[in-house]
């Protein structure tokens, strides 16, 4: 081998080496700026974005690093503002947990909050109509503690109901839509459909007049000008999709409304800015998908010729 092809072997062997060396450093830097080096602060502010759930159970098994920082307590600091935020401060005095030195222990207090809510759901699914005897003195009745506790997953449909039929402030209601509801580009026959899943309202006129004022509210502030010129718009079409929904699947009545009959319901209310193509549509989605109301797949009719108000 001449002198020149052992020169050459050692170059080629020295830039391998420097290049190995290249990517290591690479994978170095890589590593260093990866989020198990990001600072705790930043990290709960991350953390802070996601659901209880994920923090809980997700979060913690990914590095240690992220262990701990799912535990902080600045971060369940913001975590229960964000969920209760309304609750008055003298009730989390009462509610929360402290150390020996005084500081309040964030994530303790908020399992401790999460506990005494399910505990109050249990007993307001099974006395709805005193508002008092089921959030007790610990959870006072103004509207926004009153919203947050009615938008626990775990409240039933007929407590809910129960509760609208004794408790008539409709501040309540405007208040429950806009903080449940975002029905920004959501058909209307869907909105509906996420109404009556929480909201049961079987047998009240009152009742339903109540909900779809504040649901006219609601879905007007989240489509303005699509196609609606005002909430009484909304509202009156909403109206006349429960009653055509009732009429389409309730067997005791067997002339069904029309398509004509329908759009001729709707027009003589003065909806004038909707066009017969919409409104039509309504009428075929509805007929192909009817609304579905929870726990009554199959409604027990009574013997009545025109019962259309079912839910």
């Amino acid at each position: 081998m001449t002198t020149e092809s052992v020169s050459n072997n050692n170059n080629n062997t020295n830039n391998n080496n420097n290049n190995n060396n290249n990517n290591n450093n690479i994978n170095n830097n890589t590593n260093n700026n990866n989020t198990n080096n990001l600072p705790r602060h930043i990290l709960v502010h991350i953390f802070s974005h996601f659901t209880t759930k994920v923090v809980t159970a997700v979060l913690p098994h990914v590095c240690k690093d992220w262990q701990s920082s799912s535990h902080d307590n600045n971060l369940w600091a913001i975590l229960f503002v964000k969920k209760w935020g309304n609750i008055p401060k003298e009730v989390i005095e009462q509610i929360s947990i402290r150390n020996s030195s005084n500081h309040v222990l964030w994530e303790s207090s908020y399992k401790n909050m999460s506990s005494l809510r399910h505990s109050e759901v249990i007993k307001f699914n099974s006395n709805a109509s005193s508002i008092k005897n089921a959030i007790t003195a610990k959870f006072p009745t103004d509207p926004d503690t009153t919203v947050e506790f009615l938008s626990h997953p775990d409240v039933t449909r007929e407590a809910f109901q129960s509760f609208l039929l004794f408790y008539k402030e409709d501040e309540i209601l405007r208040k429950y839509f806009e903080r449940q509801y975002n029905f920004t580009d959501v058909p209307i026959i869907d909105a509906i459909q996420e109404t009556v899943n929480k909201i049961s309202i079987k047998s009240s006129a009152a009742l339903i007049d109540r909900v779809f004022t504040a649901f006219a509210r609601r879905y007007f502030a989240c489509n303005a000008f699509l196609p609606f010129s005002n909430e009484d718009e909304v509202y009156i079409l909403g109206f006349a999709i429960i009653m055509l929904n009732t009429d389409l699947t309730n067997s005791a009545i067997k002339t069904k409304m029309t398509k004509q009959q329908f759009l001729k319901t709707v027009t003589l209310n003065d909806v004038s800015s909707l066009s017969q193509d919409y409104l039509g549509k309504i009428y075929d989605d509805l007929k192909a998908k009817p609304l579905i109301v929870p726990g009554e797949d199959k409604v027990e009719e009574k013997k009545t010729k025109k019962k259309w108000l079912w839910f």
